[in-house]
């Protein structure tokens, strides 16, 4: 069986997209928190998050400043997966 190699039909570019920030998308927050007296790195949260998607096939989206609020993970993310490997290399190390 012999594999063949496709060559793209059309006459657009085929590398992906690369992040562009002119098609910058911004949407404000409705209200905005206090801030507070005492400020500290880390502890006081801003009130808006930059987004910007990557597909290996299509590059990377517009980006877009938004509201914070929470992010939305695959479950198969490695993330999920480092913890639980890093214990279990830890039990194998110790022969427990």
């Amino acid at each position: 069986m012999a594999i063949q190699k496709t060559t793209p039909t059309s006459s657009t570019n085929s590398h992906p997209a690369p992040l562009d920030a002119s098609k910058l998308v911004v949407d404000l927050a409705k209200t905005l928190k206090d801030i507070p007296e005492d400020v500290h790195f880390g502890q006081v949260k801003s009130d808006h998050m930059l987004v910007v998607s990557y597909d290996p096939v299509t590059g990377w989206s517009a980006p877009e400043i938004k509201p914070y609020g929470p992010l939305s993970l695959d479950p198969a993310a490695s993330c999920f997966h480092y913890c639980p490997n890093v214990f279990e290399g830890m039990k194998a190390s110790l022969h427990i």
